[in-house]
């Protein structure tokens, strides 16, 4: 009996829902018969946004309707060349791919074993294109915002829609790089990431796909997450001086100038002329305070590339590193000062030309080569340059 009464109330309901909707619907096929696609999307609208309403597939069939009206008044503009609504085109693309996911879903709620909303399964492949072609017009235009919403309906289709799709593996490749590279230039640092599943296995966009998350990891000061990718990016793409360079100044900063040198003693191994790897592991030398090392392979760049502007700086540092590291006597009469005072000396002298040298080429560096050439004319007695420094340190 009770069973009854709840089949009974049941039906009354489904019953007045059905009146109800079908006086609200009412203007919208209306809208729809006489092709006024906006004014049918907007009595759409707060619909959607009810929940009495928001579930009723038939809502979603009157969307669609409105989205392929308003689509093709737009294609036929541009048929017979027309001036059209480029933006509009797009949109309308848009809202029919997620009425058909959404209908879709209801579909499945109430027939798990149905794959799609069959009558409308076909504007999926039809019009999917679209959304990929709205998200590089966005993406050229810079609006990167709107370009990753759809690069992300691209690229999320639900997987039983595959076999209605044949979407290139390439297209979805690029789409995926074009989506990451948005997220970085919006600074959505934390979405950047999103894809690199499909990113780091293609051989032609991981190295720079890598790069983004690194910047991103670094734009949010993940020092965990940064070094993780410098390793990967040192590890995957070993021609790419972007990560070895990054990694070696992070292992110098964090005074870990070992596992710079380590770092760059296994890649040389591997190629033993590479003058980037050559300059990181000058750079850890000089970190360590091997400064006769570096004297040596720094002189190894400059026979390798005589145009090198920063082994310049690498010798004369050094030399001017080994004169302050000699000991001076503290009797100033005695052989052994003069001993040293003509050691250090010497060793400036020999900094000197390389320290010019790199001050000719980076004028713009004083705070590097200032103090350097400020000791080395204080010890060899040339008063004019010896001025010339003291005035330059006062600005900085």
């Amino acid at each position: 009996m009770l069973r009854l009464r709840y089949i009974l109330l049941s039906i009354c309901a489904c019953f007045v829902f059905s009146l109800s909707a079908q006086k609200v619907y009412k203007p919208i096929r209306a809208a729809l018969k006489s092709k006024n696609a906006t004014h049918a999307l907007q009595l759409i609208a707060p619909l959607m946004a009810d929940s009495n309403y928001r579930n009723d597939s038939r809502l979603y069939e009157y969307a669609i309707s409105a989205n392929l009206l308003a689509h093709e008044a737009e294609n036929t503009k541009a048929y017979l060349k027309q001036k059209y609504d480029t933006i509009k085109f797009f949109s309308s693309s848009l809202s029919l791919i997620k009425n058909v996911l959404v209908l879709d879903s209801l579909d499945q709620a109430l027939k798990p074993k149905k794959s799609v909303a069959s009558e409308y399964s076909d504007l999926i492949p039809r019009f999917l294109p679209h959304i990929n072609s709205a998200g590089r017009y966005f993406f050229q235009k810079k609006q990167y915002t709107q370009a990753i919403v759809y690069f992300n309906t691209y690229l999320t289709m639900p997987e039983r829609f595959t076999a209605l799709l044949s979407i290139p593996k390439k297209k979805r490749v690029e789409t995926a790089y074009l989506c990451t590279k948005s997220y970085f230039l919006s600074q959505q640092y934390k979405e950047v990431s999103q894809y690199s599943d499909v990113l780091l296995t293609d051989s032609a966009l991981k190295c720079v796909a890598l790069e983004y998350y690194t910047l991103s990891a670094e734009a949010q000061k993940d020092s965990a997450q940064y070094l993780s990718y410098l390793n990967k990016g040192v590890e995957m793409c070993s021609d790419v001086p972007f990560f070895f360079t990054r990694l070696i100044d992070y292992h110098i900063l964090q005074n870990q100038a070992k596992e710079a040198l380590v770092l760059a003693d296994s890649l040389l191994k591997e190629d033993t002329t590479n003058i980037i790897l050559i300059e990181g592991r000058c750079l850890a030398l000089i970190a360590l305070h091997k400064y006769k090392e570096t004297i040596d392979q720094a002189k190894q760049m400059l026979q390798m590339d005589s145009a090198a502007v920063y082994p310049n700086y690498y010798i004369g540092a050094s030399y001017a590193n080994l004169a302050n590291n000699i000991e001076m006597p503290t009797n100033i009469n005695s052989q052994k000062f003069k001993q040293a005072t003509r050691q250090r000396k010497a060793l400036y002298t020999a900094a000197l030309p390389y320290l010019e040298r790199f001050r000719e080429k980076v004028p713009t560096q004083q705070k590097m080569w200032a103090p350097l050439l400020y000791k080395i004319y204080l010890s060899t007695e040339n008063e004019a340059k010896f001025k010339e420094m003291d005035a330059i340190l006062q600005t900085l």
